[in-house]
């Protein structure tokens, strides 16, 4: 899991999300925050349901998938549940929360990088 995460403000605006968050940091989704509180997840998909001359005028909190309807995981949740998860679901990354607090994400990518050291370690 990754503790520091990016996270988008609700009220920033689409353009404000592509450039300074999408295209800085290149990653597929980023967590939509406020005062720690996750509101929901702001994806490439998400905005790509947006026409670009309306990306000005729309706010990240227009458009993103609310908290309701995420798949979400716990801090102590088995890694192969999530993994599950992220599968059953077909998504690339799941918000891990406590008490409805962000406390990280983790990545499919994530998983395949620990499953691989670890498989490199034990098989030598």
């Amino acid at each position: 899991m990754t503790k520091d995460v990016h996270t988008i403000p609700p009220n920033a605006s689409i353009s404000d999300a592509v450039e300074n968050y999408f295209y800085k940091y290149k990653h597929g989704g980023f967590p939509v925050v406020e005062d720690g509180n996750l509101l929901g997840m702001l994806t490439t998909q998400d905005i790509r349901t947006v026409a670009k001359e309306r990306w000005s005028a729309l706010q990240v909190k227009d458009i993103m998938t609310s908290s309701e309807k995420l798949v979400k995981a716990q801090p102590e949740e088995p890694v192969a549940d999530v993994f599950l998860k992220l599968s059953k679901h077909n998504i690339g990354r799941l918000p891990i929360v406590k008490d409805g607090k962000l406390v990280g994400i983790i990545t499919r990518s994530d998983i395949m990088r620990v499953i691989r050291l670890k498989t490199e370690l034990v098989g030598k």
